[in-house]
């Protein structure tokens, strides 16, 4: 269809989709622990299983992420979804830091945060020179 799923569709796909990655990481993976009690999975995250505490991470980054693109913009009236392209720059090198930290600080995960919070540096700085971060759609795209 030209305008997309019905809505019904669209959560129940995505529904679908989020209770099978639940299940899968639950019982076959270590995340299990992190998912049965998040809360003390962050806050003892120096023991917790790094797998676990990545899981739970995202997915609270993910629920963060998907409140703040509701947020109402006083200029349009609209929703704002380029929170998105926004955090794209920074949020692969923070990703890369939190692994680093997680796994016990083992030399090649050091090198490679560097070099991708080098990368995202540049990115983030490119960005934000071209009007990036100035609220609304993304520049890239046509209005």
């Amino acid at each position: 269809a030209p305008g997309g799923p019905p809505l019904a569709a669209a959560l129940a796909g995505a529904t679908l989709q989020l209770g099978t990655l639940g299940y899968t990481w639950h019982t076959y993976t270590s995340a299990r622990e992190c998912m049965r009690s998040p809360l003390s999975c962050l806050i003892s995250c120096t023991s917790s299983d790094a797998w676990g505490l990545t899981v739970v991470g995202v997915a609270l980054l993910v629920l963060m992420v998907w409140l703040a693109s509701l947020r109402t913009l006083p200029s349009s009236g609209t929703t704002d979804p380029s929170i998105v392209d926004r955090s794209w720059s920074i949020l692969p090198w923070l990703y890369v830091w939190f692994w680093y930290l997680a796994s016990g600080r083992k030399p090649r995960l050091c090198i490679m945060a560097c070099l991708s919070t080098l990368w995202g540096v540049r990115l983030t700085y490119n960005f934000w020179i071209k009007g990036g971060f100035s609220g609304g759609e993304d520049y890239r795209w046509a209005v």
